[in-house]
């Protein structure tokens, strides 16, 4: 039979059996502003309507179980310019936290208030913590919008505010030539909020005037009322005209009650008499004559016009000028500076010229001019001073050739050519023709090759050559005497685009002579010597392969054409009427017979020391011909 338990046994059984006892644990939590103060309510700071400002908090787990957030809403007038982040519903593990951020960001209302707007919600957090179920915080924030306000310091202890009604700043009467007292204008922020300025402004009628802010704003700037950071700046007027002056000076900035069309302005007020104008001359302060001329430095009065100073010999073709801006202290000057004036030159030359004004390095107020063509040039010239005032002046020359005869060639072609200009002397024409056989003559010709002055060669003798090893002279020598035997008047020279031509490359050729021989024939030529290159490309076996203007064949390549002009001078006076004489050269080693001149006399000293007018005919020819060839002593070359 088994054993049975008595009743004690069973409690004793029972509590043999029975395990130790389970505590349930709750969630906790903890709410702390972000500076570690219990969280009862968020105050923001003043913050301009359109921008943000932000406030943080915590909410900490203090068991030893997770916590949770699960809701947080907004409630209030003013909840929708609040928000919360990062939305609910948020688990905190525990003994730990996770940190909120509330935002205050105001809108601008209308119409747009005057001072601080005060706005407030409440944000209510729900959690799982039996013991704080829900806590309400408080928000409280002030909004405001930027206000700008333009004063004058009418005196060290007094303004006048633009936001107390309109402002007039008076300058007061500016004496001729003078600059008024600067006057302080303050800009300042009246609002709690900080204020971005981005210009400052003078209307056309202030600029026209002559008002001016001395320290103008070149970007962005901020002011605060509560930093006590304003702006303190200064105007001033130096009349550009007579009589009362006003105009307006306005400035740009966030402030909202003013449109960028429509900013916020002062007005500017005062009188005066307009600066003087400034005064202008210009003088001749050298003149170099081209080599050749027995003209000793002259001694020039910049102040007065070459027309007005008898005993100066006017320049003639390749003669510089030197020109000058100020010839005296009391002609170009400013009433208001001085001498701080602007010079601007410009040119007006005669047709054909390539004459330019050069700078003259130091020397802003001169410049130097190199006559190349006969005719009239004018230089003008402005001189501008700091108000922007301007005076104008001109010198006007009347350029001729000083000798008893001269002849200018010019010519233009596709491409650079060299022509040459050759005068030949005839001496004794009625005893037989051919004076086409004295071209190249070294006696009779004056060319490039016998007739340049030695300079333009640098080494004194000519590259041309009568034969092999045996140089053409430097200069030809006709070898007569002035009436008095004191020099050899009628050796002829050449300047041709050496030297001192404007341009190395201008096509230019002047040959000059004083005192022709009395029964003496002179002939003018032009000789094709050389075009730069011919037409790319095109070779060809006859002319009728080529087309103007490369309109002749010559070994194996089409070579352009020139189109020449002579102007033809005695005693300075043009003898063709006004109207050049002009040929078309088509190839090289064509000679161009222009005409002749034949000199009866005069046109020199005569032995009693007065001098005798020129008698001479001129017969034009406009014959062509050809001379010279590739290799010859007068050569003539293809490209």
């Amino acid at each position: 039979m088994s054993p049975r338990l008595s009743a004690v046994g069973l409690l004793a059984l029972s509590a043999c059996c029975r395990g130790p006892s389970v505590q349930e644990v709750s969630p906790a939590v903890k709410f702390e502003t972000s500076g570690g103060q219990p969280l009862s309510s968020l105050v923001f700071p003043v913050t301009a309507f359109g921008a943000t400002a932000s406030q943080s908090f915590t909410v900490a787990s203090v068991s030893t179980v997770d916590a949770r957030v699960t809701s947080l809403s907004l409630s209030g007038p003013q909840a929708a310019l609040f928000s919360v982040s990062p939305a609910a519903p948020q688990t905190i593990p525990a003994s730990s936290a996770k940190g909120f951020t509330v935002t205050f960001a105001p809108t601008l209302p209308n119409p747009i208030p005057a001072g601080d707007v005060a706005e407030q919600a409440t944000l209510t957090l729900a959690t799982d913590d039996p013991a704080h179920p829900t806590i309400a915080v408080a928000l409280a924030g002030k909004a405001a919008a930027p206000t700008v306000d333009l004063c004058w310091a009418e005196t060290p202890t007094t303004q006048r505010c633009l936001s107390q009604g309109p402002v007039t700043v008076a300058l007061g009467q500016v004496p001729p030539n003078g600059v008024s007292p600067p006057q302080e204008i303050d800009l300042v922020d009246r609002a709690d909020v900080p204020l971005t300025v981005t210009a400052l402004a003078l209307d056309a009628a202030a600029r026209a005037a002559g008002f001016s802010i001395v320290e103008p704003v070149n970007g962005p700037l901020t002011l605060s009322a509560a930093q006590g950071l304003s702006l303190a700046f200064h105007v001033t007027l130096a009349p550009k005209k007579s009589g009362a002056l006003a105009g307006t000076l306005s400035v740009t900035s966030d402030d909202p009650r003013w449109s960028s069309s429509a900013p916020p302005a002062i007005a500017l007020a005062g009188s005066g008499e307009a600066p003087g104008k400034p005064t202008a001359c210009l003088g001749v302060l050298e003149i170099g004559y081209a080599a050749g001329q027995s003209v000793g430095p002259p001694q020039l009065d910049p102040t007065k016009p070459l027309s007005a100073q008898p005993s100066i010999l006017p320049p003639g073709p390749l003669d510089r000028v030197l020109l000058t801006a100020e010839p005296s202290p009391g002609c170009s000057s400013d009433p208001q500076d001085g001498q701080n004036l602007a010079y601007a030159f410009a040119l007006a030359g005669p047709a054909g010229s390539s004459a330019q004004l050069a700078p003259v390095s130091g020397h802003p107020e001169q410049r130097s001019l190199l006559f190349d063509v006969a005719g009239l040039y004018t230089v003008q010239l402005s001189a501008t001073d700091s108000a922007g005032l301007s005076a104008g002046a001109q010198a006007a020359f009347p350029v001729q050739p000083h000798d008893d005869l001269s002849a200018e060639l010019t010519w233009q072609s596709p491409v650079p050519v060299d022509l040459d200009l050759h005068l030949v002397r005839v001496e004794n024409p009625d005893a037989g023709p051919a004076p086409q056989s004295l071209v190249g003559d070294p006696a009779q010709d004056c060319f490039y090759c016998d007739c340049l002055p030695a300079a333009d060669y640098g080494t004194g003798s000519s590259p041309c050559l009568v034969s092999p090893g045996q140089p053409y002279p430097t200069l030809v020598d006709w070898g007569q005497k002035d009436a008095l035997g004191a020099r050899d008047f009628d050796d002829p020279l050449l300047a041709a685009q050496f030297g001192d031509a404007p341009l190395p490359s201008e096509p230019l050729d002047v040959v000059s002579l004083t005192g022709p021989e009395a029964g003496a024939d002179y002939e003018l030529y032009v000789h094709y010597y050389a075009p730069s290159q011919g037409e790319a490309d095109a070779g060809c076996q006859t002319s009728s392969d080529c087309a103007i203007p490369y309109p002749a064949c010559l070994n194996g390549e089409c070579v352009p054409q020139a189109t020449a002009s002579i102007r033809t001078f005695v005693g300075g006076a043009e003898i063709d009427g006004g109207s050049p004489l002009g040929a078309i050269l088509t190839s090289p080693c064509q000679l161009w017979h222009v005409g002749t001149i034949h000199w009866i006399g005069g046109g020199h000293l005569a032995a009693d020391g007065g001098s005798l007018p020129p008698q001479f005919t001129f017969s034009p020819s406009g014959s062509m011909g050809s001379y010279g060839s590739p290799g010859s002593a007068l050569t003539c070359e293809t490209p």
